[in-house]
């Protein structure tokens, strides 16, 4: 069975005021350096937890440097933490770039909602025709405004929508409120629309349990009821769930549970997030080279400065 992680990221440039995720080798380095970097230390973990491809959510250069190393394991799901000179053509420029399989906007990003308030007035609407056009999906962090997904939905209903962590508070770059799922019935009310799908992704960070978070599969399975499993992909986040739990224990909750038959987790872990992104293959079978890859690297690492 093919385990693909739905949202591994890295905001290695630090765009938009978003948290830069720490890095083993922070300082001295430039921007292509440590794009190179970051995706060998993303290969090295999957390759430790068992995980044999993933979505790489990122900045357009950090995004191409993940896909050129690991075209079978990595595709780019493209960070725009503002809008471009030509939004049609940036949307277009991923829709026809081998490996770029959709875009990202973090529209509950600051969490003051002037995107939000952007979005209601139309200000997105080129984002989403152009999108819905060109066939690209569109992952949305709208944790805390997730009544938004309907207006969008409404007005482009064949936009592939994909909803962030399911829409559920980002714990710990947001604050964790005293019932971190109060926000449920809003992401339910969107499965009336054929065209929202959602990520399972950092939901362990909700928990109140460690591992294997059983408090959390009454509100899951709710969601794949409501959803359907066609609908709803797993992935990790882990970089954000640093400190909260490992990437094993976030692969694990899914791949060791019995609180789902074997083909559920496929689809799960691999199918959906394959079919809403249209990212065609299985790595599955693919022959394992992130450790040695990475051991390769660190050796020249330290001639990367001169030193």
């Amino acid at each position: 069975m093919e385990i693909l992680d739905a949202q591994v990221i890295n905001h290695s440039r630090s765009a938009s005021g978003l948290p830069r995720f720490p890095m083993a080798f922070d300082d001295g380095y430039n921007d292509s350096q440590r794009d190179a970097i970051a995706v060998e230390l993303a290969l090295a973990a999957m390759d430790a937890c068992g995980v044999d491809a993933a979505l790489w959510h990122g900045e357009l250069p950090l995004a191409q440097a993940a896909v050129a190393r690991a075209p079978d394991r990595l595709a780019g799901v493209v960070y725009f933490a503002d809008d471009p000179p030509d939004v049609t053509a940036a949307v277009g420029a991923v829709a026809e770039t081998e490996g770029l399989v959709g875009i990202r906007l973090s529209l509950a990003w600051p969490t003051t909602g002037e995107k939000i308030v952007r979005v209601q007035a139309g200000g997105y609407d080129p984002w989403f025709r152009t999108a819905q056009e060109a066939g690209v999906p569109l992952a949305l962090f709208v944790s805390g405004y997730l009544d938004v997904v309907g207006v969008i939905a409404r007005r482009f209903p064949e936009l592939s929508i994909v909803v962030d962590h399911l829409g559920m508070p980002s714990v710990p770059i947001m604050p964790r409120p005293a019932d971190p799922w109060a926000d449920l019935p809003g992401l339910l009310r969107l499965a009336v629309h054929p065209c929202v799908a959602v990520k399972l992704t950092g939901v362990p960070a909700l928990s109140e349990l460690p591992y294997p978070f059983p408090d959390l599969w009454p509100h899951v399975h709710q969601v794949l009821k409501t959803f359907g499993l066609e609908r709803v992909m797993w992935g990790s986040d882990y970089m954000r769930c640093r400190g909260l739990h490992t990437y094993a224990e976030a692969v694990d909750f899914i791949r060791r549970t019995d609180e789902l038959a074997a083909r559920e987790k496929e689809q799960l872990l691999s199918r959906s997030a394959r079919t809403w992104f249209r990212w065609t293959g299985d790595a599955s079978t693919r022959g394992g080279e992130g450790d040695e890859a990475f051991l390769q690297f660190a050796r020249e690492a330290g001639n990367v400065n001169g030193s």
